[in-house]
């Protein structure tokens, strides 16, 4: 089998011997996972019909949104792993492909509902460069180090009806605000929302090997509102792990389970043991700094005399310095965003220009090797240096970016790339619509290929196709005008 690496873009090859062992071993956790006799498709399927049709009829959906948000023919989520090379043995990372599910597009749709609700506390870290900005007046003593706790498993550990009650609360406060954004985009109350909530948390099954598990503990692997619900669930347990803890901590960052935190010395085992005690289903694992750094995020964090702080990129052990390769089937815009989103990196996240001058020279010799010409990786790192030299000065680069988004009402349009003709398509529509391409076909898809197969009457969305009793004619419809024999 070949598969991708869970981390650092390389390709992992073992035997279907090996990949199947290793499978076996993930799902025979009998405290995380659990057989099942039969298919439950068909009774969530009812399940979540059944609490659509109960808000259509109440006008709390409209029609078009019940449409949507409909699960006509809904295919099991399916479970296959990733090898986590990184890591002693091999084991697989697992990974629920929920696209298609009962589930899928309900979950969306309260994601999207939910997701305003998140990062409104002081602790949440939006991205790597919001994160390097939050360090910028810390400073570090002489009796304080820097650590970082790290949830074990949280998707699978998540208590449910814990993030459930976290969520109503957040709702009913957020319903509170006349003025709430969230309230205006929706006709549901929250008493609505945490039903179709639960419905959605609940459906902790997949197939995998053509037998069904369900996953004991925590939210739905796969599911687009799992990451906000152990958000908002991680952001009350914090809150109340840090206003019970006796010592102050001096900073405290998280990035959904991974935490960046700066205390005394002294008091790092205190803490610890202090989140474990906090949920039965919740443990925190600890990595301290080492040599006086310490990795988070994209970033390794530095100390210096004086107790100032910096910032470069950091890479784990495996990373391959495999980008999409300049001579692959790909638009000219997919392969000028590599450099550019690099670039724009190396300048964001290190402190020191001596750190992004070493960090641009490493970026420039890995996209020569992956054939990129330098007279095209060199002009883009200027214009990347010039934008951010703008957007670091009065602003007015950013600003006029902002405008220019805000004002471009064109509609969105994604269409496969095919060389010589996605440019001429995309020409036409550009006055009227926002066009990116995306590849036809690529070798990933063509060669990773771990999940269960279906079967044909297992398949969602098909179109059938079937000859008249006179074998003349060929329909795809129920109605053929042109046979009298139908």
């Amino acid at each position: 089998m070949i598969l991708p690496a869970d981390k650092g873009r390389s390709v992992c090859v073992m035997t279907c011997e090996q990949y199947q062992s290793r499978l076996e071993t993930l799902i025979g956790d009998h405290d995380t996972y659990t057989e099942l006799d039969r298919d439950p498709t068909g009774r969530y399927t009812r399940e979540v019909r059944g609490a659509l049709k109960d808000l259509e009829q109440q006008g709390k959906l409209d029609r078009k949104t019940y449409l949507k948000l409909y699960p006509s023919d809904p295919t099991p989520p399916l479970l296959y792993g990733l090898p986590k090379v990184h890591k002693q043995g091999v084991p697989l990372r697992p990974i629920v492909s929920s696209i298609g599910s009962v589930t899928y597009q309900l979950s969306k749709h309260l994601a999207s509902i939910l997701s305003p609700l998140v990062g409104k506390s002081e602790h949440h870290v939006k991205d790597t460069a919001s994160f390097k900005e939050s360090l910028r007046d810390v400073t570090l003593s002489d009796d304080e180090t820097m650590v970082s706790f790290d949830v074990k498993a949280l998707f699978t550990s998540v208590p449910t009806e814990a993030a459930c009650e976290v969520a109503r609360q957040r709702l009913e406060e957020e319903f509170l605000d006349e003025e709430s954004k969230v309230r205006a985009e929706t006709a549901l109350e929250v008493e609505d929302i945490i039903k179709l909530l639960r419905l959605c948390l609940g459906t902790t099954y997949f197939r995998v090997n053509g037998k069904f598990f369900k996953q004991k503990w925590g939210t739905a692997m796969g599911s687009p509102v799992s990451v906000v619900v152990a958000n908002l669930f991680m952001e009350s347990f914090e809150s109340s792990a840090l206003q019970s803890f006796p010592h102050p901590v001096k900073l405290w960052r998280r990035y959904v389970d991974d935490t960046f935190v700066i205390l005394k010395k002294d008091q790092v085992g205190e803490l610890l043991d202090h989140l474990n005690a906090q949920h039965e289903r919740i443990e925190f694992t600890l990595e301290e700094e080492k040599e006086g750094s310490l990795p988070f995020l994209d970033v390794k964090v530095h100390r210096l005399g004086g107790g100032t702080m910096k910032t470069e990129v950091f890479r784990k052990a495996t990373h391959t310095d495999k980008y999409l390769h300049y001579e692959s089937h790909h638009s000219s815009q997919h392969k000028a965003s590599v450099p550019q989103t690099l670039f724009t990196r190396a300048s964001r996240l290190t402190t020191t220009p001596e750190d992004e001058e070493r960090e641009t020279g490493k970026i420039e010799r890995a996209l020569v090797r992956n054939h990129y010409p330098k007279r095209m990786v060199r002009r883009i790192h200027r214009r990347v240096k010039n934008r951010e030299r703008l957007r670091m000065g009065e602003g007015g680069g950013s600003e006029r970016v902002g405008r220019e988004q805000e004002e471009d009402k064109r509609v969105y349009v994604s269409i496969p790339y095919i060389q010589g003709v996605s440019e001429q398509v995309t020409r036409v529509l550009r006055p009227y619509a926002k066009v990116s391409t995306r590849p036809a076909a690529n070798l990933s898809a063509r060669l990773v290929k771990p999940k269960d197969k279906l079967g044909i009457k297992e398949k969602a969305g098909l179109v059938y196709q079937y000859k008249c009793q006179c074998g003349e004619h060929v329909n795809s419809s129920m109605t053929c005008s042109q046979c009298t024999c139908m």
